[in-house]
């Protein structure tokens, strides 16, 4: 377990790095999914004990950060607790791996497209595809989808 030190180091080393949020790009059935499993705001995320869903979810799936750079999350590297002002959650600290590739925005909005055409909701789909309008830069259309 990482003291409180190294794990702000650690903190620190990846908000250097990666321009989060990241965007899964792995993932391929958009109809059935929750939308919101396709983002990872910050380099912790809420765990729970199931480590098999973090294991199909999460590990060794593709991402993207805003600057087109892609990223694989390869396991969580610490849990711990955080206190909130009403309540504790147990927090996991994501290790990344950073990939060869990088993603061009046009790549990035031809992928984005064929995935919401999936969503069988037609006003789903619109909202969805709405996010790319009068945007330029993958990292706007990251933090403008995980509006939603």
């Amino acid at each position: 377990m990482m003291n409180q030190l190294e794990r702000l180091n650690y903190m620190r080393e990846f908000t250097d790095k990666v321009d989060f949020p990241i965007f899964n790009i792995s993932y391929r059935d958009w109809n059935s999914a929750d939308f919101q499993d396709f983002m990872v705001v910050s380099h912790e995320i809420y765990d729970s004990s199931d480590n098999a869903f973090f294991e199909r979810y999460f590990v060794n799936q593709e991402y993207v950060d805003g600057s087109g750079n892609t990223w694989r999350i390869v396991r969580k590297k610490d849990v711990y607790i955080k206190k909130m002002v009403f309540f504790t959650r147990r927090v996991g600290i994501i290790q990344l791996e950073r990939g060869e590739a990088k993603m061009s925005y046009d790549d990035f909005v031809e992928l984005f497209k064929r995935r919401v055409n999936q969503v069988k909701v037609d006003s789903v789909r619109k909202i969805h595809m709405d996010t790319l309008k009068g945007e330029n830069s993958i990292g706007a259309v990251i933090k403008k989808f995980s509006l939603f």
